[in-house]
């Protein structure tokens, strides 16, 4: 079997590190699901960094209860870890643009307390709301 292989940039927010990780594009996220720990069932786009690069995370950080989490210049607060993946002009799997420098520029790491924080404001409030302009 043919193997297409890619890098991707995992923000490792567990460590606080930022570092470059490959995978092969042909399996899809086989191979990404693990970085973000045995919990991870479903990974989300969170937003594009640019017309390349997107940054997913895992859809069910908050009720995972992760004890760790970055903020994302421009974005806010993302729970748990990260990962960009790019693609090329025509929509297929490509090393992101922004590159480890880029990544590590826009992120800053999540104190405990601010971790704490985020999961006291969630479970206040009831979690994720859906709302009709949601849909």
């Amino acid at each position: 079997m043919e193997t297409i292989n890619l890098i991707a940039v995992f923000i490792d927010a567990k460590n606080k590190e930022v570092k470059e990780v490959t995978y092969d594009d042909l399996k899809g996220f086989q191979e990404i699901y693990p970085l973000f720990g045995s919990q991870c069932r479903t990974l989300e786009s969170i937003s594009y960094l640019n017309q390349w690069d997107c940054l997913l995370g895992d859809e069910e950080a908050y009720y995972n209860a992760y004890d760790f989490g970055f903020y994302l210049e421009g974005h806010g607060y993302i729970h748990g870890n990260g990962i960009v993946l790019g693609s090329d002009d025509d929509g297929e799997g490509a090393s992101p643009f922004i590159g480890v420098s880029g990544v590590e520029r826009l992120v800053k790491f999540a104190t405990k307390e601010q971790v704490a924080k985020q999961l006291d404001w969630f479970n206040t409030n009831g979690g994720i709301q859906v709302t009709t302009w949601n849909i």
